[in-house]
């Protein structure tokens, strides 16, 4: 015999096992979200669809997600540089994704790099952009920086900021906005 879904005799032998009842189906077809071939019967719930079955008819409606559905999916970390220096301390930022940096006002300078460690206290390497030079943000004191290029900050875990200039004025705290991967 043919698997369900299959064939015109397996896809009627589904249909009318499963017509008028609300059971969901076996767990292969639970992950669907396309329509079904003709002669198949919807299922009562999909990833994306409902569908509303009565007696004479079925209806299918997409429907969409509310604000209050989703999960934030920006959180911050702090990352100091200290007064005299132009490196912060190692930020460990595992499981998260580095998308921008809120840079204070009390950032003397104009340009920000990244370094990076494969492990914590490793030895930090320079962040390419990926055309083989050092990426490197331009920004003033009091801005949001965002990362243009995503792909940029990719695999980062072990993290550091270095300044252009050296902190003179205090220690100065950035935050970094980053996402779960």
């Amino acid at each position: 015999m043919d698997p369900p879904g299959r064939g015109s005799d397996s896809s009627s032998c589904v249909a009318s096992h499963y017509a008028g009842t609300v059971e969901q189906p076996p767990p292969m077809w639970t992950t669907s979200c396309r329509s079904e071939p003709e002669g198949q019967t919807p299922w009562k719930t999909y990833n994306r669809y409902a569908t509303h079955v009565t007696r004479s008819k079925r209806v299918r409606r997409k429907h969409m997600p509310t604000a209050d559905q989703f999960s934030p999916i920006i959180s911050t970390v702090s990352c100091t540089v200290t007064s005299g220096n132009t490196t912060s301390a190692e930020v460990d930022i595992a499981g998260c994704q580095l998308v921008g940096i809120y840079i204070p006002s009390t950032f003397d300078g104009t340009t920000i790099t990244l370094t990076c460690a494969p492990t914590a206290g490793g030895t930090h390497v320079a962040v390419q952009d990926g055309y083989g030079s050092t990426f490197t943000l331009t920004t003033a004191a009091s801005k949001y920086c965002p990362i243009p290029t995503l792909a940029v900050t990719a695999g980062v875990e072990f993290l550091k900021l270095v300044c252009g200039t050296s902190q003179s004025t205090t220690d100065t705290v950035f935050t970094l906005a980053v996402r779960p991967v």
